[in-house]
């Protein structure tokens, strides 16, 4: 069993595949090599790609739990703004009636001494 070319190696490892799996068990410094000549740039450069997605998406989930807080602040902080437009509401509703019995007091008063 003779190898001289790339198609006697392809032979061979289709002949009998055993003989692949056994070269590489026997030399694993030999797994890097045959990957680099057997899987494309793309495939190798994947691990470092998912890497780095993975990263991005931490990055992501921690800028989401952050504006997530934020936001939540934010409604309390609106919250304590409305509940304090309410109040302000019926203050000045309370200062509308004061306003409008003194301006009909005022009224009566000069009504009755206007003679």
């Amino acid at each position: 069993m003779t190898i001289n070319t790339d198609a006697d190696v392809i032979r061979v490892i289709r002949e009998n595949p055993r003989i692949l799996i056994d070269a590489l068990t026997a030399h694993p410094e030999l797994v890097a090599e045959v990957r680099r000549v057997v899987l494309t740039d793309e495939l190798l450069a994947m691990p470092e790609q998912l890497a780095e997605v993975v990263k991005s998406l931490a990055e992501t989930r921690e800028t989401q739990s952050e504006m997530l807080k934020t936001q939540e602040e934010m409604l309390k902080v609106q919250k304590a703004m409305l509940e304090e437009q309410a109040n302000v509401r019926r203050d000045i509703t309370a200062l509308h009636g004061m306003y409008r019995r003194e301006h009909e007091d005022f009224g009566r008063f000069r009504g009755a001494y206007a003679d």
